[in-house]
């Protein structure tokens, strides 16, 4: 276990893990890894969404990468993987994401609502990159 060391507002998040980890203590030995692996990807994936809101795309994506290492197919941490790469102007990324998540679950409300945010984000970039094109030609 990697521990959980983030920060918001100013107080360390381990706390949110730590009452779990007590409680996780009194298991049996053959499941207590899996339990306690299973904490720690709820404890990435929710530290992304608290990122997320707070629009700290680069924590978000980070939290959401660790959450992925422990289930590489889990939709809520994709979806917040993919989040924190559009807004991040990571492109490529995303629309890999949103393949992923497709090929996982293809009515996955998640992956529509994953397509769709990286559609607006992709015309507006369109529309300014055409923007800037037709203002380097003009006399």
């Amino acid at each position: 276990s990697s521990g959980i060391n983030a920060e918001y507002g100013g107080r360390s998040m381990s706390f949110f893990c730590s009452s779990v980890n007590n409680d996780l203590k009194y298991s049996e030995p053959a499941d207590f890894k899996d339990k306690v692996e299973s904490v720690e990807a709820d404890c990435n994936r929710n530290l992304a969404m608290i990122f997320i809101i707070e629009e700290k795309w680069s924590k978000g994506l980070e939290y959401s990468r660790k959450a992925l290492d422990f289930n590489e197919n889990d939709e809520k941490s994709l979806y917040r993987f993919q989040t924190c790469c559009t807004n991040l102007g990571m492109l490529d990324e995303a629309k890999a994401v949103i393949e992923r998540l497709l090929s996982i679950n293809p009515s996955s409300s998640l992956y529509h609502k994953a397509n769709q945010s990286l559609q607006v984000l992709t015309k507006k970039q369109s529309a300014r990159q055409q923007k800037l094109y037709q203002n380097m030609f003009k006399d």
